[in-house]
């Protein structure tokens, strides 16, 4: 079984303003989300790896996401520092591929798989001073996905299956958001039976479900001081076929049934996104996927 790392909070009372690099950060983020408020949103998966390859759709989202695509769109084009596509498409690679190698196999597919291997400016951050926290078992089933997609070569490290992760429910994330320093976080749901029950025809238990972002106000000078003032989860709504903004706590009572709660990360001000070439396996597997050809992918919306 394998564990997300999880880092210590902040204790209660003790969230202190952003640095000016944090700053900068949350104002691209900020940007970046009211830039692609216009983008619909679909259940299907809009990406690939671009033509010519194996599964040949566009590697960078033009004008539909899903809530995966909506969430690393924002953050490709927040980290994209020069402002190019080039470097919003490098950030986009780093984010969404295991070492920043183009290809199905090495492709994030798995959101603990993510945040175990190749986390980039994610990192999961831990409420227990202020609240219980829980485990979340994982029991992934990349085999059954590539059988559904038609894929005929390994995933990156599929071997592991098994995942630990610790997440805090929804009414701890609302009373413990007060220990977190103003600015923008990631949040994965840990979901509940009914959820896999209504989106999948699959064996529970299995992965980390829909994304979003968490904005505590106060990371601005115009804005209130205290992350308390506003709460606000900025998420692409499948079921709204659009990017929704919602206070903290409408957002945590409409997913109550379908969410058990959520792993919080906050990000890294620092990151670079850069492509490493020194994981044989991920060089292999993009080496090998090279060979298969193009237009092979096999849509399948069931999974």
């Amino acid at each position: 079984m394998s564990q997300v790392t999880i880092i210590r909070g902040r204790q209660a009372g003790a969230a202190s303003p952003p640095g000016p690099a944090r700053v900068n950060l949350y104002a691209r983020l900020a940007e970046a989300i009211e830039a692609t408020r216009g983008h619909s949103v679909v259940y299907e998966d809009v990406l690939g790896e671009g033509p010519g390859t194996w599964h040949p759709a566009p590697r960078y989202p033009s004008d539909k996401v899903n809530c995966m695509v909506w969430l690393l769109l924002v953050l490709a084009e927040a980290y994209g520092r020069a402002g190019r596509q080039d470097a919003r498409q490098l950030a986009m690679d780093c984010l969404r591929y295991y070492c920043g190698q183009v290809g199905f196999s090495t492709r994030k597919h798995y959101l603990e798989q993510w945040l175990a291997f190749d986390p980039g400016p994610l990192r999961p951050v831990s409420l227990r001073e202020v609240c219980a926290p829980k485990r979340y078992v994982s029991v992934l089933e990349p085999k059954v996905f590539l059988a559904r997609r038609g894929f005929e070569l390994p995933l990156y490290r599929m071997e592991a299956t098994v995942f630990d992760t610790e997440y805090v429910p929804g009414p701890g994330l609302l009373s413990g958001v007060g220990s977190l320093a103003p600015g923008f976080y990631v949040m994965f749901a840990a979901p509940t039976r009914l959820c896999f029950e209504q989106i999948a025809d699959r064996s529970w238990p299995l992965g980390l479900v829909h994304c979003a972002f968490l904005e505590l106000s106060g990371w601005g000078d115009a804005e209130p001081a205290g992350p308390l003032a506003r709460c606000t989860v900025h998420h692409a709504s499948i079921v709204y076929g659009a990017v929704m903004s919602e206070p903290l706590g409408v957002y945590l009572e409409k997913s109550a049934t379908i969410h058990q709660g959520y792993v919080v990360c906050e990000l890294d001000p620092a990151w670079v996104p850069r492509r490493r070439d020194g994981d044989e396996e991920a060089l292999r597997l993009a080496l090998r996927e090279s060979q298969l050809g193009a237009g092979g992918f096999r849509p399948y919306l069931g999974f």
